[in-house]
């Protein structure tokens, strides 16, 4: 959600004291920052292991109408090679959540 918030609310969060989980997790602004680009670009979120070490957290957009981000779709799963299988579900459910929203 946050990557797709905006650059007033991305400000605020970055401007927050991040919250340490494990050493996975993305604890500075400059890379938050470059983890939101990245969640733009792909079209989804691969956190591997920043809350849990064993934890794996993918999560896609869900668009309405006009195409802005109102939810996001997300799972958690074991942080290992075969989570990775998860993703195009995630996208492809997400994306038909948006197409009754008529995002």
């Amino acid at each position: 959600m946050l990557a797709h918030s905006s650059p007033d609310i991305k400000e605020r969060a970055l401007a927050a004291p991040l919250t340490v989980y494990t050493s996975g997790t993305p604890a500075t602004p400059a890379r938050l920052r470059s983890l939101l680009v990245d969640v733009r670009l792909r079209g989804f979120a691969y956190c591997p292991g920043f809350v849990h070490e064993e934890a794996l957290g993918i999560a896609a957009p869900v668009r309405a109408g006009k195409g802005e981000v109102i939810a996001a779709l997300s799972v958690i799963v074991p942080n290992e090679a075969a989570g990775r299988a998860v993703v195009p579900v995630v996208r492809t459910a997400a994306r038909g959540l948006s197409r009754v929203l008529g995002g």
